[in-house]
């Protein structure tokens, strides 16, 4: 935040060279809502922690809920919950592998393809297997190959049908399955 910004709050401050110390928490709750999306369950499990009174009394149910995303926790729309890894922001792969992801089950019968832009942005990774990308490219895929290059054009051909899945749960598959990631 620039100087200006913490004006309303100069008597709140104390300065050590360029840098601003705020200690009371129930500013500092009013500034991170200002600033950014904040649930307000956790912004009430922030403001007990500091000794503030929340903005609402927790149910007798919250409070012992200790699930990794409690029951009623506002969720943003693009975000999803892994009952056991909390809120994510999904990842995109074969409903086969989300099946898989689901059930607990392992893979069998299928390649696991390393499917990435040649744009080579950071994050561009994605795990398909081979007959979901078969049915979208046809024989321009090579079902034998272990990773894929596309074109960053081909992404919505690439996503139709894609499932959206908890990026750690693909990842503990992945490692179950020998596959470094």
């Amino acid at each position: 935040m620039a100087r200006v910004e913490l004006a309303e709050y100069e008597s709140l401050l104390t300065y050590e060279g360029k840098t601003a110390h705020l200690t009371h928490f129930a500013t500092m709750a009013t500034i991170e809502r200002s600033r950014a999306y904040v649930c307000p369950r956790c912004l009430d499990e922030l403001l007990v922690r500091s000794g503030e009174e929340p903005a609402r009394p927790t149910s007798r149910e919250s409070a012992f809920d200790t699930s990794a995303v409690a029951a009623d926790a506002v969720i943003l729309p693009n975000w999803r919950a892994c009952t056991t890894h909390g809120l994510f922001w999904p990842q995109l792969t074969s409903r086969w592998i989300a099946e898989a992801i689901k059930s607990g089950r392992l893979l069998a019968g299928r390649r696991l393809i390393r499917t990435s832009f040649t744009d080579g942005k950071h994050g561009n990774e994605y795990w398909f297997d081979n007959v979901y990308l078969q049915k979208r490219f046809g024989s321009a895929i090579d079902p034998t190959s272990s990773t894929c290059r596309l074109e960053r054009e081909h992404s919505d051909v690439l996503f139709k049908g894609a499932a959206r899945v908890c990026g750690s749960c693909l990842r503990d598959l992945l490692a179950r399955h020998g596959i470094d990631v």
